[in-house]
Formats: C-alpha cells, structure tokens, sequence
C-alpha cells in the first residue's frame, strides 16, 4: 500500500509541477480549444490506426527476440497477441504485470521464465535506443538552429557512437551477467535453455526496433498538422519528440504509462517548433488518440487469439 501510494504522490507532483511551469500556456491552449475544438478529421482516424498498429508490429519483434534467445519456434500470432495484452497493462506503474503476464504465458508454453525475462530486457532496451538515437540525430539542428552550429556534428558522432557501443556491449554484457548468476548458483537447469543475442543479431534487431518507432511518429505529425500547419523541415523533429518523449515515459515507472511526464517532455521539446499552446494541445490530443488505440489492439488481440485457437500455425 505504501508503495502505491508513493506512486500515485509522485503522479500528482508531476502533474502540479507540470501545470505550475506551463500554467499561462495552458490558459491559451484551453482558450483555443474553447474557440476551436479540434474536430475529428481523416489525420486523427489515421494517427489512432497507427498508433495502434505499432503495438502488434512490435509484439512481433519481441516473438522474433524471444525466439533467439530461446533456440525455439515462437509462433508469431501466439507473440503478437501476448504482447498487446501485455502491452494493455501499462497503466499499472513499474511494468511489473507486464512482465509478470509474459512469465506466465511462457510457463505455459513451456518456455525458459529466464529467457523470457532477458527478452523482455532486451526489448526495452532496443526500444529506448531506437527512440534516443533519432532524436539525438534530429533534434539537435532542429530546434536550436544556427545556436550550436557545429555542434549538431557532434550531436550525431555522440549518438552513433553510443549506438555502436550498445551494439557491442548488449551480447557479450548480457552474457557476463548470466555467468556470474550460474557461478553463484541462483540458475537452474529446469529454468530453460537460452542464450544472449550476438552484435550482429543486437544490431539487426535494433534497426528492426525503428519501424514501430516511426509509425508512432508518423501519427504524432499527423496530429500536429490537424491542429496547425506543419513546415516539412519540422516533421522529422517533430516525430522524433514523441517518440523520445515516449522514452522519457517509459523510465519513469513510478506513474501509469509515462501518464503527465510524456506530456511534458512533449512541450518541453515541441514548443520551440510549435509554440507553448498548440504543443500543449498536441501533446494531450495525442495522449487522448493513443489511448482511443488501445481499445483497437484490445479488439485486435482477442480476434487474433480467436483465430489462432481455430486456426493454430
């Protein structure tokens, strides 16, 4: 109980420090949606679609690094579906269900609970790099301009190289740690057989790791550009604000989904580019569409698993 309630204290300090920093910007914004509500046009219907599709595109790649790891089949419709029902337990701070729901599921399948955990490591770090290294790469140059000049040079060299060293560092680090735990004892034959990713697989799969990335940035663009007119320049930085932004969220496992802290991030970055009140808007509509997504992937995923007991591959 002292656990939850510290969480949900840190949800509204969050909340309370966000609307105390962008307080008159709020004021705007609502005065604009008051005078303007957005209305539900074809970029909207296009951002949820996207959004949702992200989830089971990454659930597949999740399948695919489980698979390694393990040196088994996973079957793809059988990943897809555990992950978007995983997925749906976001809103409980730590990501512990969601890690607790694909230990299970792999119990029943038979499947190592250690390699299933390493896979689960393995996806959130592919995913906070594909989503740092873009915006490394992007934002720099875009939002501060001719200020850091030779900087946003390197801006890019820091961020490849990180990616590189990740790369190298992932299998042969993950690896160390296993044998030190095996060393100590604490893993079991009957735990499963798995192994660790290679460079080359880590690196594959990091770039595979950008695709569900993008789309949720496509969606983000489209939204800024049903609210505003958009510069072309301006779409990459802007896609990679959410997507960084959703990184941010991620880390911040003490509130449900990155609930306030992704908002945040979002003005923070976007306001240069967009100004204070329609980033405000952007970010909160698309925090509002994403959530509208997830009744997609829930509908989605219980179809699937419909069809995958009928039809098992």
């Amino acid at each position: 109980m002292r656990k939850v309630a510290l969480r949900w204290l840190a949800l509204a300090l969050v909340v309370a420090v966000s609307l105390r920093a962008f307080g008159t910007s709020l004021d705007t914004a609502w005065d604009k949606v008051r005078a303007d509500p957005p209305a539900l046009g074809w970029p909207v219907i296009a951002a949820w679609l996207l959004f949702a599709a992200a989830v089971p595109v990454s659930g597949w790649l999740w399948g695919r690094v489980l698979q390694r790891l393990e040196s088994t089949r996973v079957g793809a419709a059988d990943a897809i579906v555990t992950h978007c029902f995983s997925w749906l337990l976001k809103y409980l701070p730590g990501q512990i269900a969601a890690l607790v729901y694909k230990l299970v599921w792999a119990e029943k399948r038979g499947l190592g609970k250690t390699g299933t955990g390493l896979s689960f490591v393995y996806e959130n770090l592919f995913v906070q790099v594909a989503s740092w290294a873009p915006a490394l790469l992007i934002l720099p140059h875009a939002t501060l301009g001719a200020r850091i000049g030779n900087d946003s040079l390197l801006a890019a060299c820091g961020a490849l190289a990180a990616m590189v060293t990740i790369v190298f560092a992932l299998g042969p680090g993950v690896g160390l740690l296993l044998k030190l735990v095996r060393k100590r004892g604490k893993l079991t034959a009957g735990q499963g057989q798995f192994g660790t990713l290679s460079p080359a697989a880590s690196a594959r799969f990091m770039a595979l790791y950008l695709l569900p990335r993008l789309l949720n940035a496509v969606a983000f663009v489209l939204i800024c550009l049903h609210i505003t007119p958009v510069e072309p320049a301006q779409m990459p930085a802007l896609g990679a604000i959410y997507v960084l932004a959703g990184a941010i969220g991620v880390l911040a496992v003490f509130v449900p989904s990155g609930l306030g802290v992704r908002e945040a991030a979002i003005i923070l970055l976007a306001a240069p580019l967009l100004g204070s009140s329609t980033a405000i808007i952007a970010a909160f509509l698309a925090r509002f569409v994403s959530i509208a997504s997830d009744a997609l992937v829930l509908v989605f995923a219980i179809a699937l698993r419909a069809l995958h007991v009928r039809n098992p591959v």
